[in-house]
């Protein structure tokens, strides 16, 4: 079975609370993420931070990560 990225996460595992700095528009994003999944913005935030860990880890590897487009091109996809 492949790996799922951005699954959430155990329940077993300690929380600690964190502060962060955002943009209005990014704490917008955040929510609307959140409400289109049905999942909290803890869960969006979650999702995106294993996310990016796997394409960097990926990338270290000397992976490749490409998006196909709805009209079958390809498209390198570059994390910053």
């Amino acid at each position: 079975m492949a790996e799922q990225v951005g699954e959430p996460r155990e329940q077993s595992q300690e929380l600690v609370r964190a502060t962060v700095l955002l943009t209005k528009q990014e704490i917008e994003d955040l929510k609307k993420l959140a409400e289109a999944e049905g999942v909290s913005v803890n869960d969006v935030l979650a999702s995106a931070i294993a996310t990016f860990k796997f394409f960097k880890e990926a990338e270290r590897e000397g992976a490749t990560v490409l998006l196909q487009r709805a009209d079958r091109k390809f498209e390198r996809v570059r994390l910053r």
